[in-house]
């Protein structure tokens, strides 16, 4: 079950994109930690996570770094505190990347 958590800080909403990972069936999902990621926040199994905390929505080039680290992880996932353009929406799709639709709809941002 996906618990609501008050996204302040980068480290929370990783923490709220790892709940929501485990919530979908990526049971060993966890933080990579700080460091050289890669462009990877959290990781699993078989997925990989890109975790924005940024107050505005976020365009493209996220998204094309992520698809472009994906390696053989078949779940791409992108979680963003501000939301996306249409055009970042559209690109996902495209390239089988899946975005978080808000963290308002399943957590409290303050």
């Amino acid at each position: 079950m996906f618990r609501a958590r008050a996204i302040r800080t980068w480290q929370d909403a990783e923490l709220a994109a790892v709940d929501h990972m485990r919530s979908i069936g990526f049971a060993e999902a966890q933080v990579t930690g700080s460091g050289a990621d890669g462009g990877i926040d959290v990781i699993a199994h078989d997925a990989i996570a890109q975790v924005k905390h940024y107050g505005q929505p976020i365009g493209v080039g996220p998204i094309r770094e992520l698809r472009g680290v994906a390696d053989a992880h078949h779940h791409l996932l992108f979680y963003a505190s501000g939301g996306y353009t249409a055009s970042a929406l559209k690109f996902a799709d495209e390239r089988g990347a899946r975005c978080s639709p808000s963290w308002s709809s399943a957590t409290s941002l303050q």
